[in-house]
């Protein structure tokens, strides 16, 4: 079962690492240290080595690096510029922004190169012994997402996100093991539900939006339908206690392990 894990990566050149290497890891990781270390960029550079299982998810995992880290000044630059296409939004101005990487582990290893032919920016791309051409004007790229590898950032996941999750909890039978969670950590906490397109949790039998609650039960409840997701896949979690009080991350812990 854990032959598609990662094992050890090699980092080089990508954001705060310009030669790291880490090994020795298992099927749960727990990645510490002080603020401004590189945290999330291991978390990200890990996710973009095993997502990209081609071309296109390739180029995916590198933009939605900087898509996330920069959504609300994104946001206020297509407010403000809305002559701003999306190819360019998305894929074009991202890619601008990363130079030369490399980013070698037990499952793959991947290139990045940028490339300037008389003015015309194309990137050469590296998986493996497989070498691309991307040139972000003529190449169309709309590949589907890797379900099963998700990231949660400290903001949780998006509505879409966790109405998707909660799909798939439904298929395999599993929302008790959701409601059984939640009422562990939050007892006034008895159901949760997804009610015209919109996550609701049931509280002091009263149904609330998931917006409404608290940073910590959108988190908690991001993190346990992912576990589901992700199974035979991967799941990077960005600041795993964000919003969760420290009573609860013993809690949290133990249900992540069962």
């Amino acid at each position: 079962m854990s032959n598609h894990y990662i094992k050890n990566i090699e980092i080089k050149n990508f954001k705060c690492f310009e030669n790291f290497k880490a090994e020795g890891f298992g099927r749960v990781n727990l990645i510490g240290g002080k603020n401004n270390v590189g945290k999330t960029a291991f978390i990200e550079a890990c996710k973009t080595n095993v997502y990209a299982n081609n071309i296109g998810h390739f180029i995916v995992a590198l933009v939605k690096n900087i898509n996330r880290r920069e959504t609300l000044n994104h946001y206020k630059e297509y407010a403000q510029h809305s002559s701003i296409s999306f190819l360019d939004r998305f894929i074009i101005n991202p890619l601008k922004k990363i130079e030369e990487l490399n980013i070698k582990s037990n499952i793959r290893e991947v290139i990045f190169t940028p490339m300037n032919t008389n003015g015309i920016i194309s990137y050469e791309c590296h998986i493996d012994k497989k070498k691309f051409i991307f040139n972000p004007e003529t190449d169309f790229l709309a590949p589907e997402g890797n379900k099963n590898i998700l990231f949660i950032g400290i903001y949780g996941l998006a509505d879409n996100d966790i109405i998707s999750s909660y799909a798939f909890l439904q298929k395999i039978d599993k929302e008790s093991f959701l409601n059984n969670s939640l009422s562990i950590v939050d007892s006034s906490i008895s159901n949760f539900k997804i009610i015209e397109d919109t996550p609701y949790c049931k509280v002091n039998n009263k149904y609330i939006k998931l917006t409404e609650l608290g940073d910590g039960i959108q988190q908690f409840i991001a993190i346990v339908l992912s576990l589901f997701q992700s199974r035979k896949g991967y799941l990077f979690i960005d600041e795993i206690g964000y919003g969760i009080h420290y009573t609860n991350l013993d809690k949290l812990w133990e249900i992540i392990l069962t």
